[in-house]
């Protein structure tokens, strides 16, 4: 984001950001103001032997530490809140006091610090000392006997703890005797006797199976062998076909006993396999009963190592504990006064405003999607820039006077629509003429000052310039020539008059002049008649530019019935004012109707536009506000538009193909000039 741009919003919304400080400001002042002054008051107590017994051990010093954290964490609780209340009188009870009082520790010094807000000072000074009373007597009977407080919870925790202790070696006792049950298991009958018809198991399957069978087996091969030599030995072929089939049944009774040996010694794997498996299950169960019991015993001489440190502590702590456990240093005697700081909030409430104004500021330009930049035209698809104009002060006044290229000639603005007329003129002076259209999107005094001041640059580099109004809704170029009341525009195109009305400028050699007339200054069915061809056909003649001044595009439709009958059209936009979706609307509309866009002049951010001073706005312009005058739109373009364009349809295309016929005499030119 450039600097220029940064500081053209800071202008734009200086009075929203002026305005967040002042009110953020003013909050914060009145707040301050209607808060009261609280006063806070504070008592120091010690807790421990650390006063009376300054020699006192470290176990000694350990048991303070826990006791003080206990009474920080008692003085606030609503026993002691309430006894400090009656003590007081006060009348409201316990009330808000939880939220008056705060308790701080430091373990290190051992001292324990009340602290007491309340707007009275008299009772914040009350509160603090009653309180620290109460937790004085709470600690101890103040009179030096042995009975006190803190070494009744020391007793009882050591009678809790010794009980512990012997329910923990009792446990211990247990678990060492049931480890010692687990392990002797491992030499049980049961594993005993599993290892045992393992071991019965094994000797089975080394003996390789029944030893009947393998005789059995044996024998039949033996037989097989003598069978083999039999048939090699004889010739006869009965011998030889009796001793093949008695060794077919020999090899058949040999694989059947094979496979009934290899069956028997399937079965003993198998066996010993289960066997086994049940041995390593019943091994595992026992390591883990084992395990167990010795992670259980392990633990249990754990706390009991705890147990018995934390009984050697209490024991020193007992026979070393002061008998005022808790003991007032420093009392409350005077409050403070804690006024709050109206100036310094008023400024950082100012500033935050300021801070939150500025960001505001920038959020809410960003959310109006208007153009800020030329350069933001080439995020829109057919908005070439044709060149910007630069900002300049308003003008007041009629002609010259209100023309920047006479009033402000030296200025930026002056130069840049110098510029502009050089791109618009025609090249030679035998060029045909051009015909131009010059609207805007939303505002229309753009138009008509941008095309004045043009049309007087034109003239000056000897070009004839014919300006005609068609802002039949507000006329500017009417009124900004002082021609309101005169013959025009609406009168020849209703064909009122059979010659020309224009008027030329004296001070402008070459730029003529055609007002709106005084005609019906809604006639939009004249503007889409075939009238406004003829129009521009007879002013060709005598000039070399014509330029057109239409009403916006986004709120009225007379600028698009104009517009297809133009060379180009010239469109406008104003820095800050028009929004994007308003330029895109206006591009799309002259692409439906077919007009030729020339390109968009961008208009930089200034007060207001040209200012005519006898130029009265229409109730159009005045009275109504944006979300009107967009109804407007809308209804004149699906409306007139859409009904007096289809009628004329006809008519318009009769006057492009055949053109219109020539009734600028030789007499009428005369009179024009």
């Amino acid at each position: 984001m450039e600097l220029g741009h940064l500081v053209a919003t800071l202008r734009r919304w200086w009075w929203f950001i002026v305005i967040v400080p002042i009110v953020t400001g003013g909050l914060a002042f009145l707040v301050a103001q209607q808060q009261p002054t609280i006063f806070t008051a504070q008592v120091e107590l010690t807790v421990g032997p650390s006063v009376d017994n300054p020699t006192a051990d470290l176990n000694a010093l350990r048991a303070s530490a826990q006791y003080l954290q206990t009474f920080t964490q008692l003085a606030k609780t609503r026993p002691f809140l309430q006894e400090v209340a009656n003590e007081l009188n006060l009348d409201r009870g316990i009330g808000s006091l939880p939220s008056q009082i705060s308790v701080s520790s430091d373990t290190n010094a051992q001292v324990m610090t009340i602290t007491v807000r309340d707007p009275n000072r008299r009772r914040a000074i009350s509160i603090a000392n009653s309180l620290a009373n109460v937790l004085v007597r709470y600690s101890s009977t103040n009179q030096g006997n042995e009975a006190g407080l803190g070494a009744t919870q020391i007793r009882a925790e050591i009678e809790r703890l010794r009980a512990m202790r012997d329910d923990i070696l009792a446990r211990i006792q247990q678990l060492e005797s049931d480890i010692v049950t687990a392990q002797q298991v491992f030499l049980g009958p049961s594993v005993t006797e599993q290892r045992a018809k393992i071991r019965r198991l094994e000797g089975a399957v080394s003996s390789a199976g029944d030893p009947t069978l393998e005789k059995a087996i044996a024998e039949r091969q033996a037989r097989i062998r003598e069978l083999e030599m039999g048939l090699r030995s004889t010739s006869s072929v009965q011998a030889q076909q009796l001793i093949l089939n008695e060794l077919a049944r020999e090899d058949a009774r040999l694989a059947s006993d094979q496979a009934t040996l290899r069956d028997l010694q399937r079965l003993a794997l198998d066996q010993l396999t289960q066997e086994r498996n049940k041995l390593q299950e019943m091994q595992n169960a026992q390591t883990q009963q084992v395990n167990d019991l010795t992670s259980e015993l392990n633990v249990q001489r754990s706390r009991l190592a705890d147990i018995q440190r934390a009984l050697s502590d209490l024991y020193t702590a007992l026979r070393t504990a002061s008998t005022n456990q808790i003991k007032v240093i420093d009392p409350a005697v005077a409050a403070s006064a804690d006024a709050p700081n109206i100036w310094l909030n008023t400024f950082l409430a100012v500033v935050g405003g300021l801070l939150l104004g500025i960001t505001l500021a920038f959020v809410f330009d960003f959310l109006q999607n208007t153009l800020r930049r030329p350069e933001d035209l080439a995020q829109l698809e057919g908005a070439h820039l044709l060149g910007s104009v630069a900002e300049h002060p308003p003008l007041t006044g009629l002609g010259k006077e209100a023309l920047v290229v006479h009033a402000l000639s030296q200025t930026r603005a002056a130069e840049n629509m110098r510029m502009l007329s050089a791109k618009l003129a025609p090249p030679d002076s035998a060029a045909a003429t051009r015909t131009l259209l010059f609207c805007s999107s939303d505002h229309g005094e753009d138009a008509a000052e941008l095309a004045a001041n043009l049309g007087v640059i034109l003239t000056q580099m000897g070009k004839r310039v014919v300006l005609c109004d068609a802002n039949l809704r507000r006329p500017i170029i009417t009124q900004l020539f002082d021609l309101e009341g005169q013959k025009g525009l609406t009168d020849a195109l209703a064909a009122k008059v059979s010659q020309l009305n224009l008027y030329p400028i004296g001070w402008a050699p070459g730029l003529y002049i055609l007002p709106r007339g005084t005609g019906d200054p809604l006639a939009f069915e004249l503007l889409a008649s075939a009238q406004t061809a003829q129009l521009t056909e007879r002013l060709q003649h005598d000039a070399d530019l014509i330029i057109y001044v239409g009403a916006p595009l986004i709120t009225f439709a007379d600028s698009l019935a104009v517009a297809p009958r133009m060379d180009g059209v010239v469109l406008l936009v104003r820095q800050g004012k028009t929004r994007r979706a308003w330029l895109a609307e206006a591009i799309q509309s002259l692409v439906a109707v077919g007009a030729k866009l020339e390109g968009v002049v961008f208009f930089q951010n200034r007060v207001d536009g040209i200012q005519v001073a006898s130029l009265p706005e229409t109730q159009t312009e005045t009275n109504k506000g944006w979300s009107s005058r967009w109804r407007q739109a809308r209804n004149v373009a699906s409306h007139q538009f859409d009904e007096l364009v289809r009628r004329n349809l006809n008519r318009l295309s009769d006057g492009f193909t055949k053109g219109a016929p020539d009734a600028h005499t030789d007499t009428g030119s005369q009179n024009t000039r």
